[in-house]
């Protein structure tokens, strides 16, 4: 059995980044935790996490990083598809510096990742007229993120291909771009998709589906067309 990694020391930068997340995950009725909550023989078993948050069966679960130090993307992407395997889970790597300056990743030009984030909300729209509801939030998603990814690539902040989805939409919520109640159903449809994804059942509403596509599409739009603007 793999002995259990010291505990992690920070910088002062890295120390503030950790207390501002935990700040704002307590002010929302997370718990934090000394280590996550595993079963016997759990590949996890080994990984302590820089923080872990819980609040009933939600486990946010953060890995800080230096946005100058090099990353092995693939190890990054393997630990998060470990860490959402687990129902209820969500994994978010953050930077101590800025995360939109560190070494970005590449994204399509501006008329071809256009063009893609609507052949994704068309998709989307196409298994919402078919009721699989499951399927509409998951192909939503890649339109969201996409379109994400092209706005902050726009203003020539591209955010490295660790920084989540998540992440993006909630620089955009800090900024006031994005409303309370729009960012927490995006928040929402995002454990959603996380969950189908990872094979886990989905049971979403009609009405419940309409209304995340609704609030998506309307923030996409509004992101193409801030985006555009000189």
């Amino acid at each position: 059995m793999t002995a259990p990694q010291p505990a992690p020391l920070f910088t002062k930068e890295e120390a503030e980044v950790l207390s501002r997340v935990r700040e704002q995950y307590v002010a929302d009725g997370y718990k934090v935790f000394s280590g996550l909550p595993l079963e016997k023989g759990d590949p996890l078993s080994s990984y302590r996490p820089d923080l872990v948050l819980r609040k009933g069966s939600d486990v946010i679960v953060i890995e800080l990083k230096h946005s100058l130090e090099t990353r092995d993307t693939e190890d990054l992407q393997k630990l998060r598809a470990q860490v959402e395997s687990h129902r209820g889970w969500r994994f978010r790597l953050l930077f101590a510096g800025d995360p939109f300056r560190a070494p970005p990743m590449r994204v399509r030009p501006g008329s071809k990742a256009t063009s893609e984030i609507h052949r994704r909300i068309s998709d989307a729209r196409g298994l919402f007229d078919s009721a699989d509801y499951a399927g509409a939030i998951t192909f939503l998603w890649i339109a969201i993120e996409a379109a994400l990814r092209s706005y902050f690539a726009k203003s020539g902040e591209l955010p490295s291909s660790g920084v989540t989805a998540l992440s993006m939409l909630r620089r955009l919520y800090d900024e006031g771009v994005v409303a309370d109640t729009d960012y927490n159903t995006l928040t929402e449809s995002y454990r959603l998709r996380s969950d189908a994804v990872h094979g886990f059942e989905v049971e979403v509403t009609k009405r419940n589906a309409g209304r995340i596509l609704k609030i998506a599409e309307a923030l996409i739009q509004r992101l193409e067309k801030e985006g555009s603007a000189p």
